[in-house]
């Protein structure tokens, strides 16, 4: 490394007009600030819940592989909930449910304002495919360390409080190993 920044490298030496804002991966106010980082919260909550699942069901002796195995459709998912491997279910569910909520939160980012019609009986299939497809490149956007850093600044003392969640979910997911760890060593050896 020779001390420059990486502002100063000739690969990012790009035009203004071809720099993506943080700022643009969110809509204006402060709602939509608080939405994303929700939204990141909820998906920063995953492996801390998954990880504590796995403790659940095998503390209940209910994780081995014929219990995984059995969880190889939607309706298996769902009915696993009512079961020691809630945790682990409800972490699977959430994520889905974050990844579409998120899409959803991006979706009124994709539209283009000054699209002329074609006049092509395709137009509308092509604009709905189009529209999906910005939405999922805001949404992959809106998990972007600057959104979100912009999000936290954006929402004020709620946007403080919700950017714990990472350094949150990190030492959830460090206590979550060591948990597991010690209830797998625990466990008495199968026959």
């Amino acid at each position: 490394m020779t001390g420059e920044s990486p502002d100063d490298l000739p690969a990012r030496n790009l035009p203004d007009s071809t720099r993506v804002e943080p700022g643009s991966g969110l809509r204006p106010g402060r709602t939509d600030a608080v939405i994303v980082l929700l939204l990141w919260a909820g998906r920063r909550a995953f492996l801390p819940l998954l990880l504590l699942g796995m403790v659940a069901a095998v503390a209940a002796g209910r994780f081995d592989e014929d219990t995984l195995v059995g969880l190889s459709r939607p309706a298996d998912l769902v009915g696993a909930l009512l079961s020691p491997l809630a945790g682990i279910a409800g972490a699977v569910l959430l994520r889905f449910a974050v990844g579409w909520a998120a899409l959803a939160a991006a979706w009124p980012l994709s539209r283009w304002p000054h699209r002329k019609p074609r006049g092509s009986w395709s137009q509308p299939h092509r604009d709905v495919i189009d529209r999906w497809r910005l939405a999922q490149a805001y949404r992959s956007l809106r998990w972007t360390w600057g959104v979100r850093d912009e999000a936290i600044a954006r929402a004020g003392r709620l946007g403080r409080w919700l950017g714990w969640a990472v350094p949150g979910s990190t030492v959830a997911t460090v206590v979550a190993v060591v948990a597991f760890v010690v209830v797998v060593g625990l466990r008495p050896p199968s026959a």
